[in-house]
C-alpha cells in the first residue's frame, strides 16, 4: 500500500473513517470525550490541513504547515505493530525536505512519545492539557542528509560590510546562500561562511552544521573549508554576534 496525500473529497471520507475508528479503539490514551473532541474539530477546520492516508484510512496523519505542526497521527489497531505510522512519517519529511521546512512538531499522545523517539523526535517542553486531551510537544530537526554535503555559497553580505539591522555591526565572516534552489518555490539556503576572513564572492565548502531557529522554523547552514577540523565553539563565537538574538539549536556533523 501506499501513502498519499488526499483531495478534499477524500478528506471528508478520512474524517468519517476516522470517526468510526476512534469509537471502536479502546486501547488509545484518550477518553471517549477527546475522541469526539479531536475529530469534530479536524472535521470543522479540514481546510486548515493536510491530510495523509495509508491505504483505505488504516493511518492517517494531519499536518499543519503553517505552523509545521503534526496535529493527528493515528494507526488502526490490526497495523499499529507494523510500519504504517513509520511510513506516513517517511513520507511526510520527504515533502517537508522538498519544501525547505527545517523542523517538524508534533502534539503527541503520551502513549506515542517513544515511538516517536524512536524516529527521531525531540520531546520540547512537559505533558499539557489540552482541554481533554493530554498532549506531549515533540520536534523533529529535518536536514540532517545536507550534513556532509559539499556546496556552493553565494556571499550578499561579506566579510567586514555593515550589518543591515544592527547598527555600526560589521560581518565577521561571509554570509549568503546555497547557490542552488532547494524547494519547489525557488526558495535558497541562507548559509554561514567560516573560513575566509575576507570578502570573497562565492565558497565551495562542506555543510558541518545547521542552526535551526525555533521561533520560525528557518535554519542556516555552517560551511566550512573541505578537509578542515571543525572548531565548535569557535563557529559558535564568529556567528554570535547575530545569532544571539535567537532561540536557536544546532545540529553538528559527526
Amino acid at each position: 500500500m501506499e501513502v498519499r496525500f488526499l483531495s478534499d473529497k477524500e478528506i471528508g471520507e478520512a474524517a468519517e473513517a476516522l470517526e468510526t475508528q476512534l469509537k471502536q479503539d479502546e486501547d488509545t490514551s484518550w477518553q471517549a470525550g477527546a475522541r469526539e473532541q479531536i475529530v469534530t474539530y479536524l472535521k470543522n477546520h479540514a481546510e486548515k490541513y493536510k491530510w495523509l492516508a495509508y491505504g483505505s484510512y488504516e493511518g492517517i496523519l494531519v499536518f499543519e504547515e503553517a505552523v509545521r505542526k503534526i496535529v493527528l497521527l493515528y494507526v488502526i489497531k490490526d497495523r499499529r505493530r507494523g510500519q504504517t505510522g513509520t511510513e506516513l512519517l517517511d513520507f511526510l519529511m520527504q515533502y517537508a525536505e522538498t519544501e525547505h521546512l527545517p523542523v517538524i512538531y508534533a502534539d503527541a499522545d503520551p502513549q506515542l512519545v517513544t515511538f516517536y523517539q524512536k524516529y527521531g523526535f525531540d520531546q520540547e517542553g512537559e505533558e499539557k492539557d489540552a482541554g481533554t486531551l493530554k498532549l506531549v510537544p515533540m520536534e523533529y530537526l529535518i536536514g540532517r542528509k545536507s550534513l556532509g554535503k559539499v556546496v556552493t555559497v553565494t556571499v550578499d553580505h561579506p566579510y567586514g560590510s555593515f550589518h543591515p539591522h544592527l547598527p555600526d555591526v560589521l560581518y565577521p565572516v561571509n554570509y549568503g546562500y546555497v547557490s542552488d534552489p532547494i524547494s519547489l518555490d525557488g526558495e535558497f539556503q541562507n548559509a554561514w561562511v567560516i573560513g575566509p576572513l575576507e570578502p570573497v564572492e562565492t565558497f565551495k565548502g562542506v555543510v558541518s552544521g545547521i542552526v535551526y531557529h525555533k521561533e520560525d522554523g528557518t535554519s542556516r547552514w555552517i560551511v566550512t573549508p573541505l578537509g578542515q577540523n571543525v572548531d565548535y565553539q569557535k563557529i559558535i563565537d564568529l556567528i554570535g554576534f547575530e545569532e544571539q538574538y535567537y532561540d536557536t539549536r544546532i545540529l553538528w556533523v559527526k
